[in-house]
């Protein structure tokens, strides 16, 4: 909070979300936090039932929402992606397309990719 210029106020670091990795100093703990908490539900139900919810998200950040285009990408019907959209709806909550809500998920998907070797850091 001293970092926000808000002497004298307190706040759990993991309510701060994104921010806390961007003012904080953090390591590999509060990444895998971040993760954990943003996309945990995600990870554990691809993990258990070998889905693809994290690429289809990917694709679906990576076209600016577009159902028709994921599914082009992903060689899948539109109905589809839209099945799949909903079951993260339910894994993450309904909150997840908010505005606030969705930049964190769209950089913990990032960041998720960096870690696995997905893709390659921006130079």
């Amino acid at each position: 909070m001293v970092a926000l210029g808000r002497h004298g106020e307190v706040c759990a670091a993991p309510d701060l979300g994104l921010t806390r990795l961007l003012l904080g100093h953090n390591g590999g703990s509060e990444l895998e936090e971040f993760l954990t908490r943003t996309l945990g539900p995600l990870l554990e139900h691809e993990a258990k039932r070998g889905t693809e919810l994290i690429e289809t998200l990917q694709h679906w950040f990576a076209t600016g929402g577009s159902l028709a285009e994921t599914a082009t990408r992903m060689h899948v019907h539109p109905n589809t992606i839209g099945q799949r959209l909903d079951r993260v709806g339910r894994l993450l909550g309904a909150t997840w397309r908010n505005p606030e809500r969705r930049v964190e998920v769209q950089i913990a998907l990032r960041l998720h990719a960096l870690r696995e070797g997905g893709i390659e850091p921006m130079q």
